[in-house]
């Protein structure tokens, strides 16, 4: 095991003033837990390393320094974050996702949650051009790949968390259910939608759901190495939001142009579904709807 190579020395402590931190020490990370999280901050130590490993030749990218990883117990919720601002920070939750999170579906919890944050962090912090020397003079203030839509940077994270592991997002049926559904009810959202606070269901999953499966989609057509590529063209601009000038030269079309054959992908691949559907002994089957407001019932009667 990597921590048990590594030492353990004292942190600084957060949120509660009284609690005691620990870091571990590792050749690419600094593992920041409370001490009651040892044994879990000792495995995330070993993760990390291991998500290192699989995800740099990946992304062709490594980080100058340590990533500091901070490890916390004081929420139910089951998430973490990632920052390559103004050095690489994760912040990792150790609670496992509930059976009805969009997040169930995962092989290992902690394994998913930090190929997932780790993604975002050698995604970010591939910096280089003008933005690198700016950074070098003045401090790290400018991350071009971190200013991308966030269908781009959450849907690269879940295509690696579902590439690397033997689950994730682009595995789970609730993201497929969700996704389907916007397709037979001709809804899907257009990429307006997505690169914005969506206002529709399924809220910031959106970014999440149609950015992974549209990611997914280009690198089946134009291979495996297309995001890495528009990364690294990405990483040197200096002014944001040019999107699609860094696909085109990756793959010859825009976003726009890409996202329309995307559709034209999806609406044959679950009208095969539904044809094999109503073709099977039970036909289609379906449910009544019971209510016509609000998006949540988590405690009906």
């Amino acid at each position: 095991m990597v921590a048990a190579l590594t030492s353990s020395t004292p942190a600084a402590a957060a949120d509660d003033p009284y609690q005691q931190y620990w870091t571990i020490h590792t050749p690419h990370f600094r593992i920041h837990y409370a001490k009651n999280l040892v044994k879990i901050a000792e495995r995330v130590a070993d993760v990390c390393e291991n998500a290192h490993g699989r995800l740099v030749p990946i992304l062709g990218h490594a980080p100058d320094t340590p990533t500091d990883v901070v490890l916390t117990d004081n929420t139910e919720s089951a998430n973490g974050s990632a920052t390559a601002l103004p050095y690489n920070l994760v912040r990792l939750f150790v609670t496992a996702p509930d059976d009805m999170s969009p997040l169930s579906d995962y092989e290992d919890w902690y394994l998913e949650l930090v190929t997932h944050e780790y993604t975002h962090i050698l995604h970010t912090d591939n910096i280089s051009g003008v933005p690198a020397i700016l950074n070098a003079v003045f401090g790290k203030a400018i991350a071009p790949n971190q200013f991308q839509p966030r269908w781009i940077l959450e849907g690269l994270a879940v295509l690696e968390e579902s590439k690397l592991t033997a689950a994730g997002r682009n595995r789970s049926a609730i993201f497929d259910m969700f996704l389907r559904a916007d397709v037979l009810e001709d809804r899907l959202a257009g990429l307006d939608q997505i690169s914005h606070s969506p206002r529709r269901w399924p809220n910031g999953n959106l970014w999440y759901l149609y950015g992974s499966r549209f990611l997914t989609w280009i690198e089946s057509v134009y291979g495996e190495q297309t995001m890495r590529a528009v990364s690294e063209d990405y990483s040197a601009r200096l002014f944001p939001f040019a999107i699609n000038r860094s696909m085109r030269r990756a793959t010859g079309r825009t976003y726009e142009e890409l996202f329309d054959g995307w559709k034209r992908h999806l609406k044959t691949l679950y009208g095969e579904q539904i044809a094999k559907a109503k073709r099977s002994p039970m036909g289609l089957v379906g449910g009544t709807r019971l209510t016509r407001h609000g998006r949540e019932a988590t405690r009906p009667r």
